[in-house]
C-alpha cells in the first residue's frame, strides 16, 4: 500500500512541477506499471475494495493508480517504447474470467487513463500511432478466434482470406434489412470467451477515435497523406466479422463516420456492410448504438454514399415519427432529419413528416428537442416548395406554436415567424396578416416572461414592415380602438404594441 501511494504521490508532484522529460520514464516504465498493477488491481487493490487489513490510512485508501497512469502514458516515448506500459496491462487482464470481474473493470479504468495520457503526448506521429493500433488490434482478435472454427470448418483467424458468400449470408436486393440475419449481431454479450481482448479492442478504437475528434489532430490529418488510413477500413471490417459486442460495433460506426468525408478507395465495401449494419441497429433497444446508426446514416445521405429510394424513406421517416411522438428522439434522429431536409428532396414521405413535427411540437416535454425541431422546421419551411394548403396548414400550427407550454418553444416559434415573413412573398403574408396580427396581440396581453414579450414586439416590427399599406392602416385603426377599450389587459397590449408601430421603417 505503502508502495503504490508513494509511487503516485511522487509522479504527480514530479507532474505538477513540470520536471518531467519526455522519454526520461521509459527505463522504469514496465517496474512502475507492474507496481501499479497490483496496486488497483491485484491483491492490493483488492484489500482496498474489501477493506480488510485493520490500518485503514491514506495508504490504503482509494488506488490513485488512474492518474500516475495517465502520467506515465504522457511521457513514455510513443515509438518504439508504448509497450513497456501496455503489454503489463493487457497480460494482467487476461486474469479475467468473464465481463463482470473486479478487476477487469478495474483495468478498464487505467485504460481510460492511459488513453487521456497518450493524447497529451508529445512524441505521437499519426503514421506509428495507426500502425500501433492496427497491431493491437489484430493481435487482440486472433487471440478472441484462438482455436475456433466457424460453420464451414474454417479458422476464424483466417476467415476473411475466404469468399464473402462463406463469411456471411448472401443478403439480396433487400433493402433495408430489418429481418435479414445480420453477421455483426452474432451475440451482443462480451462474457463470453476472452473479455479482456474485447476490452483491449474498444481501447485502441477510442484512440483512433482521438484522432478524428481532438482538434490538434483533426489539423495533422488535414495535411496527411492518408496511405495508413487505406488500412482503417479493412480493419473495421474484420472487427465487425469477429468481435461480438454492441459496444464495440458502435465505437467502428463512428470511425465509420469520420471516414467518409477523406473518400479512401477502400472505404466501399466496408461501407455496405456498415449501411446494412446501422439499418438494422435502429430497431434495436442500445439507445447509444441507435443514435451513432442514425448520425451515421445522416452522414452518408451528407455525402451522397446513401440513395433515399422510397423503400428507404419510409423507414427511416417512421422511426423519426415514433420518436418525435414518443417524446424519446435522441440527436441522431435529428442529424439524420437535417441531411435528409439538406437534399432537398421533395417526397411525400418529407412532407408528411414535417407535417407530424410541427403538430407535435407543442406537446415535447424537452426544451432542447423543441430548440433542434423548430431549426429543421425553418429550414423545411424556407427552403421547400410549399402548396396554399400546405401554407395554410403550418401557419396555423405556427399560430398554435405562440402558446407553448415552455419559453423555448414559444421563442423557436416567433423566431421561425419572423424568417417566414421576411422570406415569404408579400402576397401571401398579406393573406395572413390579419391572424398573425391578432395572435401576436392576444399573446402580447397574456404572456408573463420578459424575453418572449420583447420577442413578439420584434416580430410585430418585422410583420408590420412587409405588409401592404391598406393592412397596416387597418391595424392602426384597431390600435387607436384597444386604446379606448375598458379591457385592461387589452388597452395595456395595445400600448405595448404601440412601441412596434413607431419603430417600423
Amino acid at each position: 500500500h505503502v508502495l503504490g501511494f508513494t509511487l503516485c504521490e511522487i509522479l504527480e508532484h514530479m507532474d505538477a512541477a513540470k520536471c518531467i522529460e519526455q522519454g526520461s520514464l521509459d527505463h522504469a516504465a514496465v517496474a512502475m506499471t507492474k507496481i501499479l498493477l497490483h496496486d488497483i488491481a491485484g491483491a492490493i487493490g483488492a484489500e482496498k475494495i474489501l477493506e480488510t487489513r485493520k490500518y485503514r490510512g491514506k495508504e490504503a485508501g482509494e488506488s490513485r493508480a488512474p492518474a500516475a497512469f495517465q502520467i506515465l502514458a504522457k511521457y513514455v516515448t510513443f515509438n518504439p517504447h508504448v509497450h513497456l506500459l501496455l503489454v503489463p496491462i493487457v497480460e494482467f487482464s487476461s486474469r479475467a474470467v468473464d465481463q463482470t470481474d473486479w478487476r477487469l473493470q478495474k483495468i478498464q479504468i487505467v485504460l481510460q487513463s492511459v488513453r487521456e495520457g497518450l493524447q497529451e503526448n508529445a512524441s505521437v506521429a499519426l503514421d506509428d500511432w495507426i500502425a500501433f493500433n492496427h497491431r493491437m488490434i489484430t493481435e487482440q482478435i486472433q487471440v478472441l478466434n484462438a482455436g475456433k472454427q466457424n460453420k464451414f470448418g474454417v479458422n476464424a483467424i483466417h476467415a476473411l482470406t475466404q469468399p464473402g458468400e462463406l463469411r456471411r449470408s448472401k443478403q439480396g436486393n433487400t433493402p433495408f434489412l430489418l429481418a435479414a440475419p445480420n453477421r455483426a449481431s452474432l451475440v451482443s454479450s462480451t462474457s463470453a470467451q476472452k473479455p479482456s481482448a474485447i476490452v483491449v479492442v474498444q481501447f485502441c478504437l477510442d484512440l483512433l477515435l482521438c484522432m478524428f475528434r481532438e482538434k490538434s489532430w483533426r489539423a495533422k490529418l488535414d495535411a496527411y497523406n492518408r496511405k495508413q488510413l487505406r488500412l482503417l477500413p479493412s480493419l473495421c471490417l474484420r472487427v465487425f466479422n469477429e468481435c461480438p459486442s454492441e459496444t464495440v460495433h458502435t465505437a467502428v460506426l463512428r470511425i465509420a463516420m469520420f471516414l467518409l468525408p477523406f473518400k479512401l478507395d477502400t472505404f466501399s465495401a466496408f461501407g455496405d456492410i456498415v449501411i446494412e449494419y446501422a439499418l438494422e441497429a435502429i430497431t434495436k433497444t442500445d439507445k447509444n448504438l441507435k443514435d451513432v446508426s442514425f448520425q451515421l446514416l445522416g452522414t452518408m445521405i451528407k455525402h451522397s454514399q446513401l440513395k433515399l429510394d422510397d423503400n428507404l424513406l419510409d423507414v427511416l421517416t417512421n422511426y423519426i415519427r415514433q420518436h418525435l411522438r414518443g417524446n424519446v428522439c435522441p440527436f441522431g434522429a435529428i442529424y439524420l432529419l437535417q441531411a435528409m431536409l439538406s437534399t432537398k428532396l421533395v417526397s411525400p414521405q418529407i412532407y408528411d413528416l414535417m407535417l407530424d413535427v410541427h403538430e407535435n411540437l407543442n406537446k415535447l416535454t424537452s426544451e432542447r428537442l423543441t430548440a433542434f425541431y423548430s431549426q429543421c422546421l425553418t429550414v423545411f419551411l424556407l427552403t421547400y416548395p410549399l402548396s396554399d394548403k400546405a401554407i395554410k396548414k403550418h401557419f396555423e400550427k405556427l399560430v398554435g406554436a405562440l402558446q407553448h407550454p415552455f419559453i423555448v418553444g414559444r421563442l423557436c416559434a416567433l423566431q421561425l415567424l419572423q424568417k417566414i415573413i421576411r422570406k415569404f412573398p408579400v402576397q401571401i403574408i398579406d393573406v395572413y396578416g390579419m391572424v398573425l396580427f391578432m395572435s401576436l396581440v392576444q399573446q402580447l396581453s397574456n404572456e408573463s416572461d420578459k424575453t418572449c414579450k420583447q420577442g413578439i414586439k420584434r416580430t410585430l416590427i418585422v410583420l408590420f414592415n412587409q405588409i401592404e399599406n391598406d393592412q397596416f392602416w387597418q391595424f392602426w385603426t384597431m390600435f387607436e380602438q384597444w386604446t379606448k377599450c375598458a379591457s385592461f389587459k387589452l388597452s395595456l397590449a395595445a400600448l405595448q404594441t404601440g412601441v412596434a408601430f413607431l419603430r417600423q421603417s
